[in-house]
């Protein structure tokens, strides 16, 4: 049996709910898919990553379409995950860079460093619900249009537009006199 009709054969015994095979292709990718992803991110992003696309796979087992082999397919989507993630932190850096650029420095003081902002800033995107806070971040962070992100969560482009007011809303009531125009 070659390699590729092992893997064949473990995707096969994973599709069908086989917890053992999903074991051993664990066991079997983890250690080399993390340090595939640390070439992109931090060692802890990377195991992330990594789990990530695990829970993944063993979520959507049975609807797996893989057309590539196994291999292929398990560190083609670590590299898009951890590319992925970095652009996010780009466009997040770019974001509050922009925020820092309109700050009301009447309200500001101005020896506040940019890492306390981002604190506040995280602070208050923690407090908000899952939901509320990963639209936000697709619409702001990510690029994606509100049809986008209604097609991804599978709901309407009135509820995206609500959650977003209400992360808005929210983040400003928080972050008070700190920006002039936070978002």
């Amino acid at each position: 049996m070659g390699k590729n009709d092992r893997e064949l054969f473990l995707l096969g015994r994973i599709q069908k709910g086989d917890r053992d095979a999903f074991d051993a292709l664990f066991r079997l990718y983890y250690v080399p898919l993390c340090v595939q992803a640390s070439r992109y991110v931090e060692d802890a992003e990377a195991e992330n990553i990594v789990q990530d696309l695990m829970l993944y796979v063993w979520e959507n087992r049975r609807r797996l379409d893989i057309s590539t082999s196994l291999r292929s397919y398990l560190f083609t989507a670590v590299r898009n995950r951890a590319l992925t993630l970095l652009g996010r932190s780009r466009r997040k850096a770019e974001v509050l860079g922009n925020m820092v650029r309109s700050m009301d420095f009447y309200f500001l003081p101005p020896a506040c460093p940019l890492n306390e902002l981002v604190a506040l800033y995280d602070e208050a995107m923690a407090k908000l619900p899952a939901a509320v806070r990963e639209t936000f971040e697709q619409s702001r962070f990510e690029g994606k249009t509100y049809k986008e992100i209604a097609e991804r969560e599978g709901v309407s482009v009135k509820i995206i537009d609500h959650r977003i007011q209400k992360a808005v809303k929210y983040l400003r009531q928080e972050l008070g006199g700190l920006l002039l125009e936070p978002f």
